[in-house]
């Protein structure tokens, strides 16, 4: 989509199906003319941007060269399972088994095709090439990113690393061109506050005597028996600097059940935290978002945002019910307060909120609606600000020494603070 170049808001939603479409194929047929993809899979396409392969295809264009070595580190920096699930009927359909889906560059035209021993095939625009793979540095928690070192059909030694943009950008060269760094971070945390998970990708070419003297501290501490992952990780520091940036990429997590467990985790009182480079965020919503978006990117909007999700191909509709009924309930809430306060004489007498609703459209009918409006603005920021303060409220108070008193005496002391 153009959401991929930054141009997301040029889209009408009515018609970007029909748009993307359009510009899928106009990219396909683009591809199809500048080299032969065997591998392409054109239904599990889902980067498309026709500047992208124009510039592949331009042999004069200044960013063919870049594109060209950020998609290869995609093809290599990996730690992929290539698979052919039918070899005879279907020869070049390849299936990857990876930890990080962004490794399959394939249908750009960088597909890695398979590993045996040690080396890497891969194809380039169509053109075959094959690396050494010498050392992979993996990924854990801690690190916060993996490397590989390969020996390159040239006979350069190149290192490539990719993980959070805060622990990349730690390592980056002290001379890094200072535009890039600038451009690329702001382009991860417009990813970032749309609920994408990013990557930062990079490289730097290697010495033989630097490899050789750091490989021989890493091999010395993959056989340590004692604090060996530590030992492993104070290892691979010495190599991992100086990184040069090729890029970012960004994903859309896909899985299942994940907002009705979180939401279960909430309500019993397990605690949760997001690990990013940088510091602790919501996912989709950024550091200086909004209330309403904290609010419906918190744990307490995961119902509002299933339902929106759910209705998506109707939202126009359900969201103009869903407000509506939001500014009724709103003007009953606000005449059941107003009667409580009334002397005696002068109540209304309501039974209960039900019995408020019918009576009041009974008597007053359409006139009813003329409050609507008011009262639908007046208790949307009102409401989504509550929803905020409460759920952050409720995190600091899980963090303190007192969360070990009962779950639901915090709630309610967020409750008291956020009303």
């Amino acid at each position: 989509m153009t959401t991929r170049e930054g141009n997301a808001d040029s889209l009408d939603p009515r018609d970007s199906t029909e748009k993307l479409a359009a510009l899928k194929q106009q990219m396909l047929s683009v591809m199809e003319r500048t080299f032969k993809n065997r591998y392409l899979q054109p239904d599990k396409l889902t980067l498309v941007s026709l500047k992208l392969v124009q510039n592949l295809a331009d042999h004069s264009s200044e960013q063919r060269g870049h594109i060209i070595a950020f998609f290869r580190a995609l093809a290599l920096c990996h730690t992929v399972l290539s698979d052919k699930p039918e070899p005879q009927e279907l020869p070049y359909h390849l299936d990857y088994k990876a930890e990080s889906p962004d490794a399959a560059a394939r249908d750009i035209g960088f597909p890695f095709v398979k590993k045996s021993k040690d080396t890497f095939d891969t194809e380039v625009m169509g053109q075959s090439e094959k690396y050494t793979l010498l050392k992979v540095l993996e990924f854990n928690s801690t690190r916060k990113r993996m490397s590989t070192v390969f020996r390159c059909p040239d006979g350069r030694l190149i290192l490539y690393c990719k993980g959070a943009d805060g622990v990349i950008y730690a390592r980056l060269a002290q001379d890094h061109d200072p535009v890039l760094k600038e451009q690329t971070s702001k382009d991860m945390e417009m990813f970032a506050n749309n609920g994408l998970r990013t990557l930062c990708i990079t490289y730097r070419w290697l010495t033989e005597e630097e490899y050789l003297t750091w490989s021989r501290k890493y091999d010395a501490a993959t056989s340590v028996i004692e604090n060996r992952d530590e030992e492993i990780d104070k290892a691979n520091e010495p190599i991992e600097h100086s990184l040069q940036i090729l890029g970012a990429t960004a994903l859309e997590d896909k899985l299942q059940g994940v907002p009705e467990a979180t939401e279960a985790f909430h309500r019993t009182g397990i605690k949760l935290w997001i690990l990013t480079g940088k510091d602790v965020k919501i996912i989709g919503a950024g550091k200086d978002a909004p209330a309403y978006k904290l609010a419906f990117a918190g744990s307490m909007g995961v119902d509002i945002k299933l339902f929106v999700d759910s209705c998506r191909p109707l939202a126009s509709f359900y969201l103009v019910v869903l407000l509506v009924s939001l500014g009724i309930l709103e003007i009953v809430m606000v005449r059941l307060q107003g009667d409580f306060a009334k002397p005696l004489e002068k109540r209304f007498n309501y039974k209960n909120c039900i019995d408020a609703l019918f009576r009041m459209v009974r008597e007053e009918g359409v006139s009813l609606g003329r409050g609507v409006g008011p009262n639908m603005f007046r208790s949307i920021p009102m409401n989504a600000s509550q929803l905020a303060s409460y759920d952050f409220f409720k995190a600091e108070l899980l963090k303190t020494p007192y969360s070990t008193t009962t779950f639901f005496a915090i709630s309610w002391r967020a409750l008291l603070v956020s009303s």
